[in-house]
């Protein structure tokens, strides 16, 4: 395309931006009010008219219902056994209670700590898939939703794989991780840092990732970006064993989240009674496919 084609076309663009009659603008800064005067301003100079920014809101995100609020008014059970036709594996994920959203204190802590229990040849990979009870086992945040996720998936016995998980948690929390080395933090942190560069590196995904962070209260740009890579680097081990004895330890009262399983009709039985004589009991009921759909 010839450059006067170019520029043909970003006028064309300008004049239909500007005749929109209820533009749209995203703002991502912690004081919004300058950015708002300087939009004014230029759009004025631009277009010949001033936006309609007195009608702007500031819309506080409210975050979702916690779990326990949920399983005291819900009349569904949240803790539940799915048999499925043709299914050959299990699959197992608790979701628990967590308070830490994107702007907590704890929050990049948990991130590398999570990173750490769920990264190759780390614990979860070791202790689960290293003994051929799963292929999938991870540890997460969703900040979100504030919980706490663990996950075990394509297992043959998510019952075994469970109780894993809490001999390996168990021991971590006595023992305050004494086996953990700057190296492993470190290439932790290099996981998270990627991934936080991951979700914006194309023009559409930063876009994309501004508009989802204005809905979860996260604030997007570069300067917010430093700090929060900042707050990333300057995670120690003693911030991972606080938060480790501050938050991890609510996955060892699974009855106060969410638990659901997923496995094959034969062996639903056998899988709901290892959940119940587990180190870490958790009482299935068993729910029809077709029923959790209907509703």
């Amino acid at each position: 395309m010839k450059t006067t084609e170019v520029v043909e076309k970003l006028e064309q663009l300008r004049a239909e931006l500007f005749e929109a009659s209820t533009p749209f603008i995203h703002v991502g800064s912690r004081d919004p009010k300058p950015i708002i005067e300087k939009t004014r301003s230029l759009w004025n100079k631009a277009a010949g008219r001033v936006p309609d920014t007195e009608k702007i809101t500031h819309y506080r995100h409210e975050r979702p219902k916690k779990y326990q609020e949920i399983k005291t008014s819900s009349k569904v059970d949240t803790n539940v056994i799915v048999p499925i036709a043709g299914v050959q594996s299990g699959y197992f994920r608790l979701q628990v209670d967590c308070p830490v959203h994107h702007e907590h204190p704890d929050y990049f802590a948990l991130e590398v700590l999570c990173e750490m229990w769920s990264r190759t040849e780390g614990p979860l990979y070791n202790g689960i898939r290293g003994e051929g009870l799963a292929y999938g086992a991870s540890l997460w945040l969703s900040p979100i939703h504030e919980q706490l996720v663990v996950s075990i998936s394509e297992s043959s016995s998510p019952n075994e794989a469970w109780d894993v998980f809490v001999t390996l948690l168990t021991e971590s929390l006595e023992g305050e991780m004494a086996e953990t080395t700057s190296l492993e933090m470190d290439a932790a942190k290099a996981a998270v840092l990627y991934q936080m560069h991951g979700d914006r590196m194309t023009p559409s995904m930063a876009s994309d990732l501004a508009f989802a962070g204005a809905a979860r209260g996260v604030i997007a740009g570069n300067e917010e970006f430093a700090r929060r890579e900042k707050l990333l680097h300057d995670v120690t081990i003693e911030d991972l064993k606080r938060v480790q004895r501050a938050h991890l330890d609510r996955l060892l009262r699974p009855e106060n989240g969410i638990s659901v399983v997923t496995c094959g009709l034969g062996s639903s039985e056998s899988i709901r009674s290892g959940f119940k004589r587990s180190k870490c009991p958790i009482l299935l009921h068993e729910q029809a496919l077709d029923v959790l759909m209907s509703d």
